[in-house]
C-alpha cells in the first residue's frame, strides 16, 4: 500500500530558487525589479469565447505572468553528468534521504539515471518546477509522481519531486495562470463597438434636423449596445488547462448613450437609445436632443459615447470590478433655423 509523504521541501523553495535557479534569457521575460520570480512572463495558449470576441471565438498566445512553470537550471542544466555532481553537493554523497529533501530535490537515482541516458545518447535537460504559491504544486500536477528510492525505511512512496530531467522534444507541461491574469487577457480582448447612431426628423435634400424641435436619437444596431441583457462577455480559458478560466462581463450603465455636441445634448438609458423612430406620434421614451442653434455650415459635430461598468469572476472564485469602459462615434448631423411667419 502506498503512503504519501508530506511536501515539507516547499518551504525552503523561495530561497533555494533565488540562490540556485532563474530562468535563461531564451526562457522567461524578466520584468521584476532585480529578476524577481514575480516578473517571470511567458506566452501561453488562450481560449477566448463571447459575444465581447471578434466573431465570437478565437485563440491566440498572450505573456502572462505564470503562477507555476518549469523553468532551465542555472548554468549547466543540459550536463547530466555536472548535474549529478550538483546534485550530490546539495544533498552530500549519499543522495537526498531525507522525506524534505527527496520531495524537492528527489532520489539519487533519477540524476544517476540521466547521466545513463546522456551516455546511450539521449539528450536532456533538468528543469525545476516554481509556484508562487506553495499550495499550487498539487494544482500544477506534480504531486503525484512514484517515488524510487525508500524514505525512512517506508520502501517506495508517493512524492512530489520539484525537479525533473526532460527529454530533448518531450514537451514540457504548460505553465499554471491565475485566474486573475486570465481576466486581464480577456478584458484587453473584450471589443466595446462604437455607436452608431441615426436620427429623426431629415428634412430637405440635407436631410437635415431643426433648431429648437426635439431631435430623435437612436442606436443603428441593438449590438451596440450588448446582448438582451445588455451586456458583452469574453470568457478566457488556457489551453492547456480548460478548466482554469475567467470570464468579463462588461454591462451598460444607467447613462447608456449620451449625445453630445456644442448646441445640445442628452444622456439616455439603454431602453430609450434602442427605440428607434417609426413614425412615432410621441418622442415619450426615446433619447431627444433639442439644438439651440445651427452649426456655421449647418452640420454640427455630435459625439456619441456609450457607457459600461465591467466586473470579472474566476472558476477559483476569485474576481472583481474592472475599470469603465466606453465606446465613441461622431455623427455630422446637419440642423438648420426655419423662420416661420405667425398671423393672427
Amino acid at each position: 500500500m502506498r503512503t504519501r509523504t508530506a511536501f515539507s521541501g516547499v518551504t525552503v523553495l523561495g530561497v533555494l530558487v533565488a540562490l540556485l535557479w532563474m530562468p535563461t534569457a531564451a526562457q522567461a521575460d524578466l520584468t521584476g525589479a532585480g529578476g524577481d520570480p514575480s516578473g517571470y512572463k511567458v506566452s501561453v495558449a488562450i481560449n477566448f469565447t463571447g459575444n465581447g470576441v471578434p466573431g465570437g471565438s478565437e485563440t491566440h498566445s498572450v505573456s502572462v505572468h505564470p503562477s507555476c512553470w518549469w523553468q532551465p537550471a542555472d548554468g549547466d542544466y543540459k550536463n547530466m553528468k555536472a548535474m549529478l555532481a550538483w546534485y550530490l553537493g546539495v544533498t552530500g554523497p549519499a543522495g537526498a534521504t531525507t522525506a524534505g529533501e527527496i520531495a524537492e530535490f528527489g532520489p539519487l537515482t533519477a540524476w544517476q539515471d540521466a547521466v545513463t541516458q546522456e551516455k546511450a545518447g539521449a539528450h536532456l535537460a533538468w528543469y525545476l518546477a516554481h509556484c508562487d504559491n506553495p499550495n499550487d504544486y498539487t494544482k500544477f500536477g506534480i504531486s503525484a509522481q512514484e517515488g524510487t528510492d525508500p524514505v525512512n525505511g517506508n520502501g517506495q512512496n508517493w512524492q512530489t519531486y520539484l525537479y525533473h530531467a526532460f527529454v530533448d522534444g518531450e514537451p514540457i507541461p504548460e505553465p499554471l495562470v491565475p485566474t486573475a491574469e486570465l481576466a486581464r487577457a480577456a478584458d484587453n480582448e473584450l471589443v466595446i463597438p462604437d455607436p452608431e447612431v441615426n436620427w429623426n426628423p431629415k428634412v430637405g435634400a440635407d436631410a437635415s434636423t431643426l433648431v429648437g424641435l426635439p431631435t430623435w436619437f437612436w442606436v443603428r444596431e441593438a449590438a451596440f449596445l450588448g446582448d438582451g441583457n445588455g451586456e458583452l462577455t469574453v470568457k478566457a480559458s488556457l489551453d492547456a488547462h480548460p478548466d482554469v478560466w475567467a470570464k468579463v462581463v462588461a454591462r451598460t450603465a444607467d447613462d447608456a448613450l449620451t449625445i453630445h455636441s456644442a448646441y445640445g445634448g442628452n444622456t439616455c438609458t439603454r431602453a430609450e437609445a434602442l427605440v428607434a423612430y417609426a413614425g412615432n406620434p410621441s418622442a415619450a421614451g426615446a433619447c431627444t436632443v433639442t439644438f439651440s442653434h445651427s452649426g456655421p455650415v449647418s452640420s454640427v459635430q455630435a459625439t456619441a459615447s456609450t457607457h459600461w461598468t465591467a466586473s470579472w469572476t474566476g472558476s477559483d472564485g476569485d474576481g472583481g470590478g474592472l475599470d469603465d469602459k466606453f465606446g465613441h462615434a461622431n455623427a455630422a448631423v446637419s440642423v438648420i433655423e426655419v423662420q416661420n411667419i405667425v398671423t393672427r
